[in-house]
């Protein structure tokens, strides 16, 4: 994936979650305070306008540049945890003109590390967790292929 493949993840990504923003809400509201859609669809909307403002082809500085969005525009623990994941890919491709899978691999398997550091939790209670990390395992066993192949 290049920088412009990085830049468009983004904008869908954040299109996605403006269109599931009521449903997301309805979700949260039966545990929490109901704000999770409109904090997902900001933070992503801040990671966007990062990615589109960063005149750069470092695939890696665009993805940190999307954690930093995120960070910065989602509220609560849902926002480290989720600017966790891109943090981690954009420090394992910096540098990089082009994501790999290695690249996929390693930044989801160090964004596991972190995200069960930060949100004290482990594979199995129901968390995001439960699906990163068999996509980095899944990921790991096609080592060497091209992204759109693993």
């Amino acid at each position: 994936m290049t920088a412009a493949g990085v830049r468009d993840l983004v904008t869908r990504l954040c299109a996605a979650f403006e269109q599931e923003r009521d449903a997301l809400a309805t979700l949260d509201a039966a545990t929490g305070d109901g704000d999770h859609g409109a904090g997902m669809m900001r933070g992503f909307g801040r990671a966007r306008d990062a990615v589109a403002e960063l005149g750069d082809d470092d695939v890696g500085a665009l993805l940190v540049a999307a954690g930093k969005g995120l960070m910065a525009g989602v509220g609560g623990a849902s926002g480290a945890l989720f600017a966790s994941l891109f943090l981690e890919l954009g420090k394992v491709a910096a540098g990089a003109r082009t994501l790999q899978a290695d690249h996929l691999a390693e930044g989801i398997t160090q964004a596991v590390a972190t995200i069960r550091r930060r949100g004290r939790s482990e594979p199995g209670d129901k968390t995001m967790l439960d699906a990163l990390t068999p996509a980095a395992e899944a990921l790991r066993a096609h080592a060497g292929a091209p992204l759109a192949e693993a």
